[in-house]
């Protein structure tokens, strides 16, 4: 067996796309689709140094992994992990190793879809070699991956009680108070941990400072109603028809009464109007009300997702 990585960005589109993804779902297919990898090189996030391959003549031992730098995050997204054990356990050696010379990292894949993921043989054998590497299951998710119109009359039949009101920069402090509320009790576990290791308020202002920054700050609407603010909703339709429902997040004070469901389905409705074709989000198996929510929308998990986290 030989370890390598190719020389080229040429040539590293070349290999991905001469394997399979370990699991054969429309997310991981688009990482191996050629205008995913064109786009991702050509912004500098993935690059040959961070694709590692197996070449040899016996097929249960060849395989690739790579990574994608975000800003000081390292993320292991692309997976065809070979048969062998031992040739797989170098594939994910390599990667790691890169991982870790981030600030943070993590491993994120997609299996098909159950409501216990980490039941699969396929994917407790994915943990495991992880595990192994020094990794740990962070959460396990639901992910949506929808042609618009199989949620579209759902969504519209979902009535709204609260206005929305598109954000700016100028509204960082207004976003990190409504965020000290969202955070406490929240079931989601990115958000769970933000909160232990920085303490609710240092949480609220990272927090919304990256909310603030990933997109164009009048993605993020605030939920409000008699001049108070009870939640947020973001959402975004890209250029090529493709959509996100990015985040969403109800104050403490306001759960429990189906506004998650609301938000989701008025994202939906301004997306499909704005000639989205393809709605994509992902939401925690552990947060059971914004899982009801999507479902109240019309929204049908496509696939499981698996985030690791280092040790």
């Amino acid at each position: 067996m030989h370890l390598f990585s190719p020389a080229s960005r040429h040539d590293a589109i070349d290999l991905i796309q001469s394997f399979s993804p370990s699991f054969d779902t429309p997310g991981q297919r688009l990482l191996f689709a050629q205008p995913s990898l064109d786009r991702l090189f050509e912004r500098g996030q993935r690059a040959p140094e961070r694709v590692w391959a197996l070449r040899s003549a016996d097929p249960r031992t060849t395989g690739v992994v790579a990574g994608r730098l975000l800003g000081d995050f390292a993320l292991v997204d692309l997976l065809a992990l070979p048969e062998d054990d031992d040739a797989a356990t170098l594939l994910v050696d390599a990667a790691t190793s890169w991982a870790r010379t981030a600030a943070s990292a993590e491993v994120s894949f997609e299996t098909p879809v159950t409501d216990e993921p980490l039941s699969d043989p396929a994917v407790a054998r994915l943990v495991e070699l992880f595990g192994r590497a020094g990794w740990r299951v962070l959460v396990t998710r639901r992910h949506y991956h929808l042609p618009a119109t199989a949620v579209a009359e759902v969504s519209a039949a979902v009535p709204l009680s609260v206005d929305l009101e598109p954000a700016s920069a100028a509204d960082r402090d207004r976003l990190v108070s409504l965020l000290g509320r969202v955070l406490p009790g929240s079931l989601d576990v990115h958000d769970r941990e933000l909160v232990t290791a920085r303490g609710v308020a240092a949480a609220a202002a990272e927090q919304a400072d990256d909310l603030l920054a990933a997109d164009p700050p009048e993605c993020l609407r605030f939920a409000t109603t008699a001049g108070n603010d009870l939640g947020f909703v973001s959402w975004r339709r890209m250029p090529d028809g493709r959509a996100y429902v990015l985040a969403v997040g109800v104050a403490v004070e306001h759960r429990g009464r189906g506004l998650g469901a609301e938000l989701v389905a008025a994202a939906t409705r301004d997306l499909v109007a704005a000639g989205a074709h393809t709605l994509v989000a992902d939401t925690d198996d552990a947060n059971v009300g914004m899982v009801r929510g999507f479902a109240r929308a019309g929204w049908a998990a496509t696939a499981a997702r698996i985030d690791l986290a280092p040790v």
